[in-house]
């Protein structure tokens, strides 16, 4: 019926992990996502038969885990609701800003979330406020 890609990110979750966890202790939100991606669309999450009426081949679909991290189903519905979001947009210029921070900050972000997230938006409000008010 489909073909599947070579490399999944189910298997370097489950290869990785483990032990990628005992080093960094992730928080639960971000397990919780994991484990999701991990057993999306395996015995794990249960299943159903599918039947083609066609030529008579019977399957079984496993149920996915409907994450919208999972790049196997989260993706389709991120799609949908970015389409349904369109209808949104008011029709005036905009600019669309990204704001990142160097790799080196990772750790001591993930280590001081609270207190590293409102230092960034604290920087991005005052960035923000100050390219509204330059002409452009």
């Amino acid at each position: 019926m489909g073909s599947h890609p070579a490399h999944e990110l189910a298997t370097v979750i489950n290869n990785f992990l483990l032990s990628f966890n005992i080093k960094n202790k992730l928080p639960a939100y971000k397990l919780r996502t994991l484990n999701a991606l991990q057993k999306c669309r395996t015995e794990y999450m249960g299943g159903h038969i599918e039947s083609c009426e066609d030529c008579g081949e019977v399957r079984v679909a496993y149920n996915s885990c409907r994450n919208r991290h999972c790049p196997k189903c989260g993706a389709i519905e991120k799609e949908k609701w970015i389409m349904n979001r369109e209808t949104d947009l008011l029709p005036v210029k905009y600019f669309h800003v990204v704001f990142t921070v160097p790799d080196k900050l990772n750790s001591l972000f993930l280590n001081n979330q609270v207190a590293m997230y409102n230092l960034l938006f604290s920087v991005v409000w005052d960035v923000m406020k100050s390219f509204g008010k330059t002409k452009q």
